[in-house]
């Protein structure tokens, strides 16, 4: 659609459309809000089942990372049945080799263990609640980046004329006219 008059030039009003680079941030950041949402469903889900069919035990920690990159946590338990089970988890434990610590582990599948701690409700609430934050921070970022990019790139497609090819038709047919 052109929009002028007498004496004006014909302006393009179109809608800004969005260089590739631009779609690839909004995208991402959209696509970074909704895994952070569906991760921290997922994860109070998986938490809150382990909280209620897990077995609390006493283990003893066998090696740990001391809070060091990377940290890590070795443990020492037995189940109901007796058998002594050493399990490698993925955040340290907080206190020194031969020390006790409260883990939570599946009567299926004892090789699945956590924290005790970690599954306190108030915990799985909070640590859930933040990553719906951090997804809806995302998300807001994306959607205004949408808007601003329409705005500042919608003002100078109006402004510029697109190029167009030379126009070879005799003048009666031409589209400027």
């Amino acid at each position: 659609m052109h929009v002028g008059g007498r004496g004006m030039e014909a302006v393009n009003v179109r809608r800004a459309r969005w260089s590739p680079f631009q779609m690839v941030c909004i995208v991402l950041f959209g696509a970074f809000a909704v895994a952070m949402v569906v991760g921290a469903v997922v994860s109070a889900v998986y938490s809150e089942s382990m909280r209620h069919r897990g077995v609390e035990v006493e283990a003893t920690v066998t090696a740990d990372s001391e809070q060091a990159k990377g940290g890590y946590c070795d443990v020492r338990f037995a189940d109901v049945a007796g058998t002594v089970w050493d399990v490698h988890l993925d955040s340290s434990c907080g206190v020194s080799v031969g020390h006790e610590v409260s883990v939570v582990y599946d009567p299926q599948n004892p090789d699945d263990v956590d924290f005790s701690k970690n599954l306190d409700a108030g915990n799985i609430v909070a640590t859930s609640a933040f990553f719906v934050f951090l997804g809806l921070v995302f998300g807001a970022v994306s959607v205004w980046s949408l808007r601003a990019s329409r705005e500042r790139f919608g003002d100078i497609n109006r402004r510029w004329r697109r190029w167009r090819a030379p126009d070879h038709r005799p003048t009666s047919h031409r589209r400027d006219q």
